[in-house]
Parts: structure tokens; C-alpha cells; sequence
């Protein structure tokens, strides 16, 4: 048996409710993020742009007169500005320089940084000066300041969210509650109308809800009529035993109910009849074929009829004129008589 399958209508409802408001944040979330995104990368690119461009002017006069020195330097002070983690200098002769920042603490969780992905690729130019190259600028540039910045924003409309899903499951939760409620009403009522306690009524109060009160409304009149209808089966039953001598037994014959009349015409008590053979009262008067065709047009799920000669306890003898129904189950098979 799964979970869901243990889970009451409310708890159904409630748990329902939170995952579709849970999934709505996300998506709401999820969308955001992504415009966001996109808004940082076109900034980004801007930005490595116009510094790539700056890197290209500082470096192109030094490296036509091969001023290592210089040109280390500009890297040095470019390095940790803006967004440029590290540089490279490669020039035609085989010759490299390189400028590394540490990194700076970063706010945004690793898993965050995965998930919207800014950091640029590597960016290379070839600086060339009076259509001569001189070598090649690599360019590492971080997007560790649009990360944090997108993080932040993130956490804080996630709160902001949680705050407004939390109030949205606490308004269902009140909404629902009545509701809820009369819905556990009608159970404990159908559990008590199923136990047998006939007179039981659903009561509707105002605030129901139609559906709930259309369900009321049906659960009442159905026990009115299975009322009317018990107390006009008593009342035939009370016709038939002043008139009629009434017994029942199971499919061996065994005794379970005799009318108050049965005992008076058999001379027993009803403690004696009951779980007792019933031919018990068999007189001996029958042959034994007689028996046999009103078992076989039992067996058959027929109705018997004829005149039967049976012993009261005394010792006499009375005929009845007797009338044997079987009582037939769902796939037609007699379950007592």
C-alpha cells in the first residue's frame, strides 16, 4: 500500500495544494532566473568587449618597441580589475607573460554557478600594428560579480515566495477546513447508517457547499426510505407471523429464526429450535420420495409448495400447508431457505 493510498481526502487535498504552489514558485523562479540571466550576459559582453578593446590599445604600443616590461606591468594593473581573473602575452618569438589574480570569496554556491552558467570562455586577439602581427592577448574574465548579484536576487525573491506560498496554503487550509470537515461528518454518519442506527440524519449548516449539501441531502433521504421501508417490511413480517407459522434454515436444514407462532403450534420453545435439524419434527408419515422431489426442486432454486405432516413435541401430529423459498445469492446459488 503507497502513501498516497493511507492519505484521507484532506490530507490529499492539503499535500496536492502545497506541490501545484510549490510548483508554481519554482517555475516562477525558474523563469526569472532565466531573464535575468540573459540580461547579465548581454552586459557581459559588453563589458569584456570594451576592456578587450582597452587591452588592445594599452598593449599595441609597447609591443612594437618589445616593452616586456611595460607590457607585464599594464597586466599587472589590469589583473583584478573590472572582471579580468588573468592574462597572457604570447608574442611571435615564442616569448610568454602571464598576470594571475586570486581569486575573490564568492557568495553564490558552486551548484548555482553551474546551474545559469555566465562565466565567459577564454577570449584571444592577435594585435597586430600597421597590418604586422606582433602576438596574441589571452583574456580569462569572471563573472563572479553578475553570479553573486544573481544570487543574491535569487534568495531574496525566494523568500519573498515562500512567505506568499505559505500564506496561499494557510488561506486553502482555513477555506477548506469547513468543508473538510462535513465531508468527515458524512462518514462517521454513513459508518454509523451501515452499523444499523437507521435514524441517523446528516445535518447541513449554512456555509456548506453545494455539492456537499446535495450529498447530505441524498445520504438523508435514502435513510428515510430505508426506514419507511424497514418499518413496512416490520410491519408485513408482524401480518405474516399473527397469520403464519415461519421458520428459516440454512442450506442443511439447520433452524436460525422461528416465528413466535411456530413454537406455539410445535410445542417447543425457541431455545429448543434454534440450531436444531428440522426434522426434528419429521413425523414418519412421508416416503422417503417425497423428500427427495423437495430437495431436488430446492437444489433446483425453485420454489416448493405442498402439504407436510410434522410432530409436536407431545407427540402429536399437525399439517401445514407449506410454501419453501429458497433466498438465492448473486449468481443465483440458494444460501438458505
Amino acid at each position: 500500500m503507497t502513501l498516497w493510498s493511507r492519505l484521507d481526502l484532506g490530507s490529499r487535498l492539503l499535500l496536492a495544494t502545497g506541490v501545484c504552489l510549490l510548483g508554481i514558485g519554482l517555475l516562477n523562479q525558474y523563469f526569472s532566473i532565466a531573464r535575468t540571466t540573459e540580461e547579465y550576459r548581454g552586459d557581459i559582453d559588453v563589458a569584456m568587449n570594451e576592456t578587450l578593446e582597452a587591452l588592445e590599445q594599452s598593449l599595441a604600443e609597447q609591443v612594437v618597441v618589445g616593452a616586456y616590461a611595460a607590457i607585464q606591468q599594464i597586466m599587472n594593473v589590469r589583473v583584478g580589475r573590472a572582471f579580468v581573473d588573468e592574462m597572457t602575452w604570447s608574442d611571435k618569438r615564442g616569448g610568454t607573460l602571464a598576470a594571475h589574480h586570486p581569486v575573490s570569496p564568492r557568495h553564490a554556491p558552486e551548484w548555482f554557478r553551474a546551474l545559469v552558467q555566465l562565466a565567459p570562455p577564454l577570449q584571444s586577439r592577435e594585435i597586430s600594428v600597421g597590418g604586422t602581427p606582433y602576438g596574441t592577448m589571452t583574456v580569462r574574465f569572471s563573472a563572479a560579480n553578475w553570479d553573486d548579484r544573481l544570487w543574491h536576487g535569487f534568495a531574496r525573491q525566494s523568500m519573498m515566495q515562500l512567505f506568499e506560498l505559505a500564506v496561499l496554503f494557510w488561506v486553502f487550509f482555513l477555506a477548506s477546513r469547513g468543508s473538510l470537515r462535513q465531508l468527515r461528518n458524512v462518514a462517521a454518519q454513513t459508518r454509523r447508517f451501515v452499523s444499523g442506527d437507521y435514524g441517523v440524519r446528516a445535518t447541513v449548516s449554512p456555509g456548506t457547499p453545494p455539492d456537499i449539501r446535495a450529498l447530505l441531502a441524498t445520504l438523508n433521504h435514502a435513510a428515510d426510505a430505508l426506514e419507511a421501508m424497514l418499518l413496512s417490511l416490520s410491519e408485513q413480517r408482524g401480518a405474516t407471523d399473527n397469520a403464519a407459522i415461519v421458520s428459516e434454515t440454512d442450506l442443511e436444514f439447520k433452524i436460525t429464526y422461528v416465528n413466535d407462532k411456530f413454537c406455539e403450534v410445535s410445542g417447543y420453545s425457541r431455545a429448543e429450535l434454534l440450531g436444531q435439524d428440522h426434522r426434528m419434527l419429521n413425523c414418519g408419515c412421508h416416503p422417503p420420495s417425497f423428500f427427495q422431489d423437495l430437495g431436488r426442486t430446492l437444489a433446483e432454486a425453485e420454489v416448493w409448495h405442498g402439504e407436510i405432516c410434522d410432530r409436536r413435541k407431545d407427540g402429536s401430529l399437525f399439517w401445514t400447508d407449506t410454501t419453501i423459498t429458497p433466498i438465492l445469492n448473486e449468481t443465483g446459488k440458494p444460501v438458505k431457505y
